[in-house]
Order: C-alpha cells, then sequence, then structure tokens
C-alpha cells in the first residue's frame, strides 16, 4: 500500500482549543441546554477528544491506509419513540443525530483533524409522566498504524486532550436523572487512554461536573508491524420523572371521593 505519510519522530494533530470550547458552547446552547419551566428532570452530557499524539521514543510512525470515522445517535422515549442514525466516511467527516420527543444526540467523527465530539440530552418536563435517554457515539480507527526505523520493540507514548461537560437537575417531580461520559483509546483491544464518568442525582438535586484534562499513557509496540488504533467517544443521558403533587393530589382525591 501506499503510504499516506509520516513525521520523522512523532505524530501530532494539533487543534486550536478555543474552536473547541466554542463549539462545545454551541452545542450545549443548541442541543442540551432546556428551558427550565415545568422542567422536572434533566441531563445532558457532551465530550469532544482533540490533540492526538502518538511518540515513539526512536522510529517514525506510519499509516499505510486512511482513518475511518464512524458516527452513531439514538434517542427514545417511554412513549414508544425509538430514532437511531448511523453514518460513516473513509477519511472524512462523519456525523449523525436523532431526535424525539424529550430526548436528543448528535455526534460528529472528524477522521481528516482527529477530532470527535457527542452530546446526548433529556429534557422531561413535570406535566407528563414519562422516562427518555438519548446515546451519543463517535470513533475513528485505522488498521495499519506502524512503527518503523528499528527493530525489536519500541515504546509508544500516547496522549489526547479531552473535554466535557455533565449537568443534571431535577425538581420534585424528577424521580431521577443520570449522565455519563466515556472516552477509550485501545490498540489492537487494549486500552491504552480511559476515562468514564457516571453520574446520577434523585429527586430535588443538581449537578454539574466539568473535564478538562490531558491524558497520555505508553506501552511497548513492536518495530514494522501493523496495529489497529481506535478512538472512541460516547455520551450518554436519561431522565424519569412522577406526575406532579397537583396530579397525584387529584388522582387520589376523586378515588376517595368514589369511595
Amino acid at each position: 500500500m501506499r503510504s499516506l505519510g509520516y513525521l520523522s519522530s512523532a505524530f501530532r494533530v494539533r487543534f486550536a482549543s478555543v474552536y473547541v470550547a466554542s463549539f462545545l458552547l454551541l452545542l450545549a446552547s443548541s442541543v442540551l441546554l432546556v428551558p427550565p419551566l415545568q422542567a422536572s428532570s434533566v441531563a445532558t452530557s457532551s465530550i469532544s477528544i482533540t490533540n492526538l499524539t502518538i511518540t515513539p521514543s526512536s522510529g517514525s510512525v506510519v499509516f499505510m491506509d486512511p482513518w475511518t470515522a464512524e458516527a452513531f445517535d439514538q434517542a427514545q422515549n417511554s412513549l414508544g419513540q425509538n430514532q437511531s442514525q448511523f453514518n460513516t466516511s473513509l477519511g472524512g467527516l462523519a456525523q449523525s443525530s436523532a431526535s424525539v420527543q424529550f430526548a436528543s444526540a448528535q455526534s460528529s467523527a472528524d477522521a481528516m483533524n482527529m477530532i470527535l465530539m457527542a452530546s446526548a440530552g433529556v429534557n422531561l418536563p413535570g406535566n407528563v409522566l414519562a422516562a427518555a435517554s438519548a446515546t451519543s457515539r463517535a470513533d475513528i480507527f485505522n488498521s495499519t498504524l506502524m512503527i518503523t526505523g528499528g527493530t525489536g520493540q519500541v515504546d509508544v507514548t500516547f496522549g489526547a486532550m479531552l473535554n466535557s461537560l455533565q449537568s443534571l437537575m431535577t425538581d420534585a417531580s424528577g424521580l431521577l436523572a443520570t449522565s455519563e461520559v466515556v472516552f477509550a483509546l485501545t490498540i489492537d483491544g487494549n486500552v491504552v487512554l480511559f476515562l468514564d464518568s457516571p453520574n446520577q442525582i434523585g429527586p430535588n438535586s443538581s449537578l454539574i461536573v466539568p473535564i478538562s484534562q490531558e491524558l497520555t499513557n505508553s506501552m511497548m509496540l513492536n518495530y514494522n508491524q501493523d496495529y489497529t488504533i481506535r478512538l472512541e467517544a460516547d455520551a450518554e443521558s436519561s431522565g424519569q420523572n412522577v406526575p406532579e403533587p397537583s396530579t397525584i393530589a387529584l388522582l387520589f382525591g376523586g378515588s376517595t371521593l368514589a369511595f
């Protein structure tokens, strides 16, 4: 195969952090932020992965094939609505989105700039008895990662910048709200970089969890051997509520009157 290019000592992809912050803010405004009026259960989660670095202690990083990008989203509720979408791109941009009543999700995987973004949001109003959930996933992978320029084994350091935001809110009618963001970088199925942030609240609670962290780790690889590298970012949100107190009072009041 024809090599698509390499760096003499390291493979590095950099992206402006200002753009990522602006994108997350726009994402939160357009998809995740919801009006507080009558809301009983609100859960939002977003995650972005940028600045991938692959640095061998000696030699060069070579990719014989272009990266593959995949994006998948699913939104569903207890009313029976369920929508999902999946898109893929070889060396380009894959985007998807899904939306039903009370839930929405969208994701983006950019194989050219090595950027992953995923978001999921749920907003259950207090005047309905319902549950909803949203799942978003973005991943990019390459099956021909190779370290050249030596023999035997070499120590390779992997790094990535992770930014995420999780927001949970319930009132008296909100039974629970959950949110989770996950990131994993694997080599031939072996986990090199990993972060998992699950959160849950009950009634009359709120929680905001921002994460901005550079993840790094290293592993030994063989020179001149093909490896499959995969990066995956997931965002999940769910919520469930109970009838408003006035609805409960009306229900039991009518039953008492009938009795």
